[in-house]
């Protein structure tokens, strides 16, 4: 598990400092999703977002009402999105392969990144 915590350390690192550069999407993001606050693993708050832009191509947040109530994301916004949602998406990825954790395991080592 030693392995774990140290590439845990950085992998939190690396996608915090990601998310930090579009934290006020992000924000904008959860709102749309009736969240209030950002979620506090990053590997949830990716997901969430990943549905969010599924939402998006189906058009879920381009109703009059929605656009009035809401301060939607501009489409440069979800492009940034996107990008990051990717980049901890293979992040995620790559902790899973060189560790060969699954399931509960896995959980366990990114609950604290």
């Amino acid at each position: 598990m030693t392995r774990c915590f140290i590439c845990r350390t950085i992998v939190s690192q690396m996608v915090k400092k990601g998310f930090k550069e579009i934290k006020d999407i992000i924000r904008k993001v959860l709102e749309l999703l009736a969240w209030s606050k950002s979620l506090s693993l990053w590997y949830l708050t990716s997901s969430k977002l990943q549905d969010a832009l599924k939402l998006k191509v189906l058009g879920g947040f381009s109703s009059e009402s929605v656009l009035q109530q809401y301060d939607v994301p501009s489409e440069e916004e979800w492009a940034k999105v996107g990008s990051n949602c990717r980049i901890a998406e293979e992040i995620y990825e790559v902790v899973k392969g060189l560790f060969g954790l699954r399931g509960q395991q896995l959980l366990e080592c990114l609950e604290s990144v």
